[in-house]
């Protein structure tokens, strides 16, 4: 169960790491702010 948890914590990390990501792109690139 303990790998369940460190997977779980693992995606939270990556989802929040990609949202910074898409952020810093939509500033850059404006016309991606739809996607």
């Amino acid at each position: 169960m303990l790998n369940v948890v460190w997977v779980a914590l693992v995606l939270m990390v990556v989802a929040l790491i990609t949202n910074e990501v898409q952020a810093r792109r939509n500033e850059e690139w404006p016309t991606d702010k739809t996607l």
